[in-house]
């Protein structure tokens, strides 16, 4: 039978590490693999989240700093405030669920006007402002400002989303 590896525990999380809530960062109390005492652990994950294997399993910052303060593992996805996935100070740390999640970030990688939502319509030859609700994309008008439509997006998804709406926008540098 294969060596089940346990559950870590807040416990051990502390033999093993220290955090700085104020940094964000994890030192190692031990020498430990690869790291020494002193030294920070970890890498980089694929998805740009740091990770740090401890006890044959690896995890995220972000679910070690929910361990390391509360005592226990989170009961949802941990969400960075700033949308920095490597910025795990405790002050920039939420508990989310995996919608508030995705609500929450930047434009994507294909976004063509600059601001989360808004996308031109070539169909009404304007900039069309959306949000998304349980999963539906919901118009919030069309504009022919892209500023407006940008306004028109973050007036909505605030009164939608509370404080799990943008963070920070272009809008703001621009208006």
């Amino acid at each position: 039978m294969a060596n089940k590896v346990k559950p870590l525990t807040a416990a051990r999380l502390h033999e093993l590490l220290v955090y700085n809530p104020e940094t964000g960062n994890f030192i190692n109390r031990i020498d430990r693999f690869k790291t020494k005492a002193g030294e920070i652990p970890g890498c980089l994950s694929p998805e740009g989240y740091w990770q740090i294997s401890l006890d044959g399993r690896t995890y995220t910052a972000q679910s070690l700093a929910y361990l390391y303060m509360k005592g226990e593992w989170c009961s949802v996805q941990m969400d960075h405030i700033n949308t920095y996935r490597t910025d795990n100070r405790w002050i920039n740390l939420r508990p989310a669920t995996s919608q508030q999640n995705a609500i929450h970030g930047h434009p994507y990688r294909n976004n063509t006007s600059g601001f989360r939502g808004v996308s031109w319509s070539s169909s009404n030859n304007k900039w069309q402002a959306r949000v998304m609700v349980n999963g539906k994309r919901k118009t919030v008008g069309y504009f022919s400002d892209i500023l407006k439509a940008a306004k028109a997006r973050v007036k909505a998804a605030n009164e939608i989303y509370g404080e799990f709406a943008d963070p920070f926008s272009l809008l703001e540098i621009m208006v």
